[in-house]
């Protein structure tokens, strides 16, 4: 059996959700808009890490025209790093930006494990959907996160949020996948024990990751952060073996 692949209709669904919030104290990114497009994106790369044309397309025809992609596996980053969100974010941009090391690792160490996601002989492997735990919080690691999300906490709740969003989110992901909730992979321990629950505070993401899986066990999966400084080779072993040891159905 082949993993399904998305259609038109699930990747308009995910890269046009509305994620803005006013109600987030950065009166920066609470005064714009953004759709998840801008904070989400596909682990495929074209000849550059930037290059964006073989997972965009602006119509059904173009689409149509893509590589397979797929929502039965899911790689999930922490947020988003730095400080600060821009205005103008292209659509799959994340996970695909230029001049940074991280994504240039992701660009040379995942391609090459999907060929163990089940495809038709002689197609191209599907590319998995890509996404953060928290969507609208940069924050340079892990640790200043954990302190924004603290420091905000007054007024705003930056993980019941993500939490809610992350909900839609995976839902759209399951429809994608025939009603089969995906395979979870995370770059690195963080997001890992967002996901699973050992991160204090979790509990409204553990939920949603209940609720996703509807009753089943949560499959969820860890490799090397894309910040990591491990050899390309370990991360594309540790994605190896977590995509040969899951049952898609």
């Amino acid at each position: 059996m082949t993993a399904a692949t998305v259609n038109w209709e699930i990747y308009e669904q995910l890269r046009t959700l509305d994620i803005s919030d006013e109600s987030i104290p950065d009166a920066a990114i609470a005064s714009q808009k953004f759709r998840l497009g801008q904070a989400a994106s596909w682990a495929r790369w074209g000849e550059t890490r930037h290059d964006l044309a073989p997972i965009t397309a602006h119509s059904r025809e173009e689409f149509q025209a893509l590589a397979p992609l797929t929502t039965a596996v899911v790689i999930l980053g922490l947020n988003w790093g730095g400080t600060e969100a821009g205005p103008d974010i292209i659509d799959w941009q994340t996970f695909h930006t230029k001049g940074h090391a991280g994504d240039l690792r992701l660009s040379r160490s995942l391609p090459q494990a999907f060929e163990k996601i089940p495809h038709t002989p002689g197609e191209p492997a599907p590319a998995p959907y890509m996404t953060d735990v928290f969507k609208l919080v940069p924050t340079p690691d892990g640790a200043k996160l954990r302190q924004k999300i603290q420091a905000d906490y007054g007024t705003h709740d930056h993980v019941t949020r993500c939490a809610e969003l992350l909900k839609t989110e995976l839902d759209i992901c399951t429809r994608g996948n025939e009603g089969i909730p995906p395979l979870l992979i995370t770059l690195g321990i963080r997001a890992y024990k967002w996901l699973i629950g050992t991160e204090p505070g979790s509990a409204p993401i553990v939920q949603v990751i209940q609720s996703v899986f509807g009753g089943r066990r949560p499959t969820i999966a860890k490799i090397h952060h894309s910040s990591a400084s491990k050899p390309d080779a370990e991360r594309t072993t540790q994605l190896i073996a977590a995509l040969s040891n899951h049952s898609f159905m």
